[in-house]
């Protein structure tokens, strides 16, 4: 991630942001009794006035011997973290929706600052709308994206039949990864119980207070996904019309154009580098500067529609290049964004993702393409 990033409102309208200077802590434990170290700059706050939620630094099979054994390996998580409250197992078993267990709290901060989400229907379909993915643990420190969390609980909230029975047992279990936009935290991958290799998320039912991410500064510009898919053919002009039209029913301000490499120039070419952050219009922040969101150093994924408030999770994304710095081939690009030909293929990005593979989509080591009569691919829409 880059160095910076919004931080979260709790229930008394405190802001948690970070201070100004150089970091003063690695982790929570750095920080006197009662505050975090926070991700924005690596300073010492005090902790937000809501829930906590973290991802586990250990990593275990799905034999957990069953729920209220999961629930004690959360408290005692959060005990070795000095996290004060009432910590469960964010799991499902066939008595149980993971949903229901944290039915009664509300605003959950992660240990590192960052706000994941404000309602229980936000973690949610038909409601999934997460602000800052999540991946920190217990001390506040990062997890690598693509972790695998054990959930047994589908994207509405509900228990999967994929539970290492009940979390005792050898079998499948579904789960979500570390990272992940949207309801990808709870459900992304169905997979064997046995591997020492998935964490747990653990989430603070004994707090309360509203969470959202502080107002971005007044230099910020945004970024965001078309609420609907872009058909190839038009070129790039159509492109930045449907950018622009998204922007206008919002009420956006400024200009927008469309995130896509041609043959001859690269995709950030089309913008200003300039050093302002970018932000999305829910506030917030992508990236620190126009030279992180090139190297795909994200704060969170370019996920959220010009309303501010839709999540577009893991969808393709018209690109056109390796990177955002590269230039595109005809045959990369859909003759610059001209042809709707089955024959033709351009690059796309994924939208859930923080890391290169959101404009370089990359499965396995083979680099992702949608043939150019795809249906289903969207934009990225940044401010001029």
């Amino acid at each position: 991630m880059g160095g910076a990033a919004g931080g979260a409102t709790g229930a008394g309208g405190a802001p948690a942001t970070g201070g100004a200077g150089p970091p003063q802590c690695a982790h929570n434990l750095d920080c006197p009794a009662g505050n975090i170290c926070h991700a924005y700059d690596r300073t010492c706050v005090p902790r937000p006035n809501a829930n906590s939620v973290f991802v586990t630094s250990a990593q275990y099979t799905g034999l957990l011997g069953g729920l209220a054994a999961a629930d004690a390996i959360c408290a005692a998580r959060a005990t070795a973290a000095a996290l004060p409250g009432t910590f469960i197992a964010f799991l499902s078993t066939s008595q149980v929706n993971a949903k229901t267990r944290i039915s009664s709290a509300r605003g959950w901060i992660q240990t590192d600052g960052l706000p994941f989400a404000d309602t229980v229907d936000a973690l949610f379909l038909p409601n999934a709308h997460v602000f800052y993915p999540l991946q920190a643990n217990e001390f506040g420190d990062p997890v690598p994206p693509g972790q695998y969390v054990l959930s047994g609980t589908n994207p509405d909230g509900t228990t999967s039949t994929n539970t290492c029975v009940d979390w005792t047992a050898d079998g499948l279990f579904r789960g979500g990864v570390t990272g992940g936009s949207g309801y990808m935290w709870a459900y992304n991958v169905d997979a064997s119980c046995f591997p020492l290799n998935m964490r747990l998320v653990c989430m603070q039912t004994s707090g309360a207070g509203q969470v959202a991410p502080v107002s971005p500064p007044a230099t910020r510009r945004l970024a965001f996904i078309t609420s609907t898919a872009h058909l190839s053919g038009g070129g790039l002009s159509a492109a930045d019309t449907h950018c622009a039209s998204d922007a206008a029913t919002a009420g956006l301000p400024g200009t927008y154009k469309a995130l896509l490499a041609v043959t001859g120039a690269s995709a950030l070419s089309r913008f200003n580098a300039g050093t302002a952050p970018w932000y999305r219009p829910d506030n917030v922040r992508i990236a620190d500067s126009t030279a992180d969101f090139a190297a795909g150093k994200l704060w969170a994924p370019i996920s959220v529609t010009a309303n501010g408030r839709t999540e577009i999770t893991n969808n393709a994304v018209w690109t056109g290049a390796p990177t955002p710095l590269t230039a595109a081939t005809a045959d990369s690009s859909c003759t610059s964004w001209t042809s709707a030909a089955a024959s033709s293929v351009a690059a796309v990005g994924l939208s859930s993702k923080i890391d290169k593979n959101y404009f370089d989509y990359t499965l396995a080591d083979k680099r992702w393409t949608e043939a150019c009569n795809f249906d289903s691919s969207h934009l990225y829409c940044l401010q001029e």
